[in-house]
């Protein structure tokens, strides 16, 4: 049958266009049947559409190009110049069920004609009228494909083309060299149409574009291989790639899904934890957090209790993060949870006695001191450290108990920080602070008082300084504070206390 085959596509290659008609007008009895025979045949009639399409093509090169040199592209052109392309294209879109050799045709000369321009276009930043256009071409190949009324035999030829087409040095370099994925989508159109004994081929070719790839496209297309090997039902095959590029993170993830939607929990949990491993080496923190988040999940969803809570322990202790600290708080009950809050605290003062984490020990407790409500300890920490910082971020969880001892350290820290001359922007900044106080705390009006008096007494010479103060004016007059601080007070200050 493939031998018949072979001499009948010989026999109709050496056929005029002339030939051919005459064969379909002396056997074809009726329009319909003629129209069919024509149909099925129209890639195989010579006609004039590629040298019409061949005219517009050019014209537009010749219109979008600069006269100083071969390809130098003018943008200011690029517009109108392919406008009539994109024209035809869509006219073709319509007529394709009737002549779908000639809709391919133009489709294919616009991708091999304009495939140099197109790198051009990279180099001054004007990709999209071109970027359209490639995809407006590939995507009426792809429909002419689809399509049931094109002929099988000119579907087989198409994808044989396209395979062809792919290789092309230009293709491959727009794709490799400019991050356009040309090749890539010509083979997905190929793979949807291609005869089963060319798979083979396939497979060549996808295989070369992953040797010379760069990272990022060599990952495209290892995607696109497995997904080719399971349309293919090569399990084997699609077994062995994965693990040969499991250091791929989109491979990774693919196999851990595969695991686990075949119930087989402990191999997906190996590839978690081999993931893990594989980019801690890497130094790559972000995917290691992706993947212990991941771990955390399967244990979680698959009832493994001990694994689960064991796993949560060790990251909280890498670095006493606050969100491992709210997930391990929800596995225990209040009572329990309380005795592992001050053992942890206990184990936190231990490290930083030893030198670990001293730079940041203080918030790693603060973060424990807010979640657990612990205002003694809060208030002490705030003392112990001495921090204006500290002062403004956790000074009011402790107003109900200290009110009078954080009043006097904003005393303190205010005036201290008006030493030194500021920005004017610093000094609204310490107003609002000041006025604050009234708002927030019980006895902070006399306490605002207090410090906008010393403020003009001893900073009389600084009048940026009082000028922005001036807000404060109502604190020494009968005015209510909000009718002179409400207008004055800058929106974006209301959280620095």
């Amino acid at each position: 049958m493939k031998d018949v085959k072979k001499i009948f596509n010989q026999i109709l290659k050496e056929l005029s266009e002339k030939e051919l008609r005459e064969f379909i007008n002396k056997h074809c009895r009726t329009n319909v049947m003629q129209n069919k025979f024509l149909t099925h045949f129209s890639h195989k009639i010579e006609g004039k559409a590629e040298e019409k399409f061949q005219v517009l093509i050019d014209n537009s090169i010749k219109a979008c190009t600069d006269k100083r040199g071969h390809f130098l592209v003018n943008p200011a052109k690029t517009n109108s110049a392919l406008k009539p392309l994109f024209k035809m294209l869509e006219k073709e879109k319509n007529a394709y069920h009737k002549k779908p050799y000639e809709s391919y045709l133009l489709a294919k000369l616009i991708l091999e004609n304009f495939v140099e321009l197109y790198i051009d276009f990279y180099e001054v930043y004007d990709t999209d009228k071109l970027d359209n256009l490639f995809y407006e071409a590939l995507e009426l190949i792809d429909d002419i494909c689809q399509a049931s009324t094109t002929p099988h035999e000119f579907k087989e030829e198409v994808s044989k083309e396209l395979l062809a087409l792919s290789m092309e040095t230009h293709f491959d370099k727009s794709s490799s060299e400019y991050g356009c994925d040309v090749d890539l989508d010509i083979l997905k159109i190929a793979s949807e149409i291609i005869a089963v004994d060319e798979s083979a081929k396939l497979m060549e070719i996808i295989n070369k574009k992953i040797n010379k790839k760069d990272k990022y496209a060599r990952r495209e297309f290892i995607e696109f291989k497995l997904e080719v090997l399971e349309k293919y039902q090569m399990y084997d095959a699609l077994t062995e790639t994965i693990e040969e590029n499991m250091d791929e993170e989109n491979v990774r993830d693919m196999a851990i899904e595969n695991a686990l939607n075949q119930k087989n929990i402990d191999k997906a949990i190996a590839y978690i934890e081999e993931g893990i491993e594989l980019f801690t080496r890497q130094n790559l923190r972000g995917l290691v957090s992706k993947y212990e988040k991941k771990l955390l999940k399967v244990y979680k969803n698959n009832q493994m209790k001990e694994e689960h809570l064991s796993l949560l322990w060790r990251l909280y202790k890498v670095d006493y993060s606050g969100e491992y600290y709210d997930f391990l708080a929800k596995e225990y009950s209040e009572k329990e949870w309380k005795k592992y809050a001050e053992a942890m605290i206990d184990e936190i003062k231990t490290i930083y006695a030893k030198g670990r984490y001293a730079y940041d020990v203080s918030e790693k407790l603060a973060d424990i001191y807010v979640k657990e409500k612990m205002v003694d300890a809060l208030f002490l920490l705030i003392k112990e450290n001495e921090s204006f910082e500290y002062l403004k971020k956790y000074g009011r969880l402790c107003r109900e108990k200290y009110s009078a001892e954080i009043l006097a350290m904003y005393e303190v820290f205010l005036l201290r920080s008006f030493k030194h001359k500021g920005t004017r922007k610093e000094y609204a900044q310490y107003a609002n602070l000041i006025h604050n106080l009234v708002t927030v705390f019980d006895g902070g009006e006399e306490m605002a008082r207090k410090i906008h008096m010393q403020i003009k007494q001893k900073y009389a010479n600084r009048p940026a300084l009082l000028e922005e103060m001036s807000i404060l004016d109502y604190l020494d007059a009968t005015l209510p504070p909000k009718k002179v601080v409400a207008k004055c007070m800058p929106k974006e200050q209301k959280s620095l206390f």
